[in-house]
């Protein structure tokens, strides 16, 4: 939440799992930085907490999760709206009815309606 990522953690009692809510390029990185880091986790796949882990473990699992996304952030990987600069523009578009979105590549960018073909959007250019 705090940088405003697509992806959350899906939980029920012991298991859980790191879903993101949409296509992410890339995004499986984060799989392969945890497991550089010592978190034996795989994208697409659930983890278990048992009473066999510690406090120390659960932690552990918290600080990689978070030096993890921090490294995709400075690395471009993760596009959010706090590194982009978008936050303070997201209440003033740059043209009347624009519509934040994300380009093909993941980038987020201003959007206007296509008057000649409904349904699709044109991306403002700033």
């Amino acid at each position: 939440k705090q940088y405003k990522l697509p992806l959350m953690v899906a939980h029920f009692g012991s298991l859980w799992k790191i879903k993101f809510t949409e296509d992410v390029p890339y995004g499986e990185l984060l799989f392969h930085l945890m497991r550089f880091n010592g978190i034996h986790i795989y994208d697409g796949f659930p983890c278990f907490l048992t009473e066999a882990h510690s406090r120390e473990d659960i932690d552990r699992i918290i600080v990689v999760f978070k030096e993890s996304i921090q490294v995709l952030i400075k690395a471009e990987i993760f596009k959010t709206l706090v590194n982009n600069n978008l936050m303070q523009y997201a209440e003033h578009p740059p043209v009347e009815g624009a519509m934040l979105g994300r380009d093909p590549n993941g980038n987020p960018g201003w959007y206007v309606a296509d008057q000649e073909q409904l349904g699709k959007y044109l991306q403002v250019i700033i």
